[in-house]
């Protein structure tokens, strides 16, 4: 007696569970990164038309101020599948784009693709200033998550 898998079969058992896992994945961590993003404990200043805003503190994750990075945070898997964002369904305007993980690889991407998101996490180019991490963070917070959403590859 023998057992044969299918080639065709188990590939799609196994994208199915990798595609759930990433939706799960990608859901928590743009309510994750958003969660993070609150008022700042830094310098105050008035912004335009008199508006104050309270900055982040260095090494803070960015404090909300116009309402443009933290709607634009969302996921999007190589099975084009895309969430968060302004609508919540993602493919908005800053929103991550679909990664090209090509035929071989599964992808998951999460973030913005707004133009100071990532000076913003490493502290560089239109920030000039010390790191407001929040992707990283979330990330480290992540990793039971991930662990638990990939159990079935064990």
């Amino acid at each position: 007696m023998r057992v044969e898998f299918s080639k065709t079969l188990m590939k799609g058992m196994v994208d199915k569970n990798v595609r759930e896992a990433f939706l799960n994945i990608g859901k928590q961590m743009v309510y994750d990164i958003r969660s993070i993003m609150q008022p700042g404990s830094g310098r105050v200043y008035i912004r335009d038309g008199g508006r104050v805003h309270e900055a982040s503190a260095p090494g803070e994750p960015p404090a909300k101020d116009y309402k443009n990075l933290a709607p634009s945070i969302s996921f999007a898997t190589s099975f084009g599948d895309k969430g968060g964002g302004k609508g919540g369904d993602g493919g908005g305007i800053n929103e991550v784009g679909t990664p090209s993980g090509g035929a071989k690889y599964h992808t998951l991407s999460v973030g913005s693709d707004i133009h100071y998101a990532l000076d913003l996490e490493v502290g560089l180019g239109s920030v000039k200033g010390e790191p407001r991490p929040y992707l990283a963070i979330t990330l480290k917070n992540s990793i039971d998550l991930i662990k638990s959403e990939f159990q079935f590859v064990e």
